[in-house]
C-alpha cells in the first residue's frame, strides 16, 4: 500500500492550534502516526515540531489533547535529539509539561515525565553534556 504525502502538509499544520480540542487532538493524533514518513525532511519535522508545540502549550486545550501532544512530542525528540535541532518552544514546552504534570493521575503520569526525557535528552545533545 502506498501513502502519498501532501506536498502542502505543513500549510495545514498552521491550522492545528485554530481548531477544536477534538480536531485538535485528532490532528495530533495523526501527525504522531505519520510522522515516520516524513523524517527525512527537517524542514518539515521543525514545523511539526513547532507546530505541536504551539497546540500544547495552549493553556485552553483538555488534558486529553495535552497527552496526546504529550506523546507526539516524545516521539518528535526522540527522532530530533539526533539531529542539530533548536528551537525556541522547548522552554514553553517544559513550563507546560510541569503544569501537566500537577494535573495528571497515577494512571497517566508516565507520559508528562517520558516528555521530560525526550526532551532534556535533545537539549543535553545540543549542548554535548552527552554523546549521541
Amino acid at each position: 500500500m502506498l501513502l502519498a504525502i501532501p506536498k502542502n502538509v505543513t500549510k495545514s499544520l498552521i491550522f492545528i492550534d485554530k481548531s477544536s480540542g477534538v480536531l485538535v487532538g485528532r490532528a495530533i493524533w495523526c501527525i504522531s502516526r505519520l510522522f515516520s514518513l516524513l523524517r527525512d525532511n527537517m524542514t518539515i519535522c521543525t514545523k511539526i515540531f513547532e507546530a505541536v508545540s504551539k497546540a500544547f502549550c495552549n493553556s485552553h486545550s483538555d488534558l486529553s489533547v495535552s497527552l496526546v501532544a504529550c506523546l507526539c512530542l516524545s516521539k518528535l525528540c526522540n527522532y530530533l535529539k539526533n539531529q542539530n535541532f533548536d528551537n525556541e518552544y522547548i522552554t514553553a514546552d517544559y513550563e507546560r509539561l510541569v503544569q501537566i504534570l500537577k494535573a495528571t493521575t497515577e494512571e497517566t503520569i508516565m507520559i508528562p515525565i517520558e516528555t521530560i526525557t525526550a526532551l532534556s535528552k535533545v537539549n543535553l545533545i545540543k549542548f554535548n553534556l552527552i554523546d549521541k
